[in-house]
């Protein structure tokens, strides 16, 4: 959404509901507002954004994340600095690539992975890296 003619606002949302067999689980929520900074018009070439995320996640018993015997159940918050540039591909359509670096935390309620887990405690955890990554096609709605 246009703010200014060199300024924009964005939001980008996840969510993901899957519970898998053995009561594996791979759950979330996410949103990720961004407000840009355009170096000629909003929406064409080179921008600087920063955004905030939050949200909400139930993983566990997911092998390949490291979390074989374990469920994590928590939030998770933070805010970056982007760069990305935006290609036009005719009057609405266009190609954006993007990249973002920030710190993001972490606080979690540890389970033994399986119906009705122990709780084994809380935790959290501090991170500092890529909160974004993406190329994406878009449309403008003039």
């Amino acid at each position: 959404m246009g703010l200014t003619p060199r300024i924009t606002f964005e939001i980008d949302a996840g969510y993901n509901p899957w519970t898998f067999s053995d009561n594996r689980k791979f759950k979330f929520w996410m949103i990720q507002p961004e407000i840009r900074h355009w170096f000629r018009n909003r929406f064409e070439g080179h921008f600087l954004g920063v955004h905030l995320l939050y949200a909400d996640f139930n993983v566990g018993g997911m092998k390949f994340l490291g979390m074989s015997d374990r469920r994590y159940q928590g939030a998770l918050y933070g805010a970056g600095v982007a760069y990305g540039y935006r290609w036009p591909l005719g009057k609405n359509w266009s190609v954006e690539a993007t990249a973002a670096l920030g710190y993001l935390r972490s606080d979690y309620d540890r389970y033994v992975w399986k119906k009705c887990g122990r709780h084994l405690g809380r935790g959290h955890k501090n991170y500092f890296g890529p909160t974004k990554v993406g190329v994406s096609f878009g449309f403008t709605i003039r």
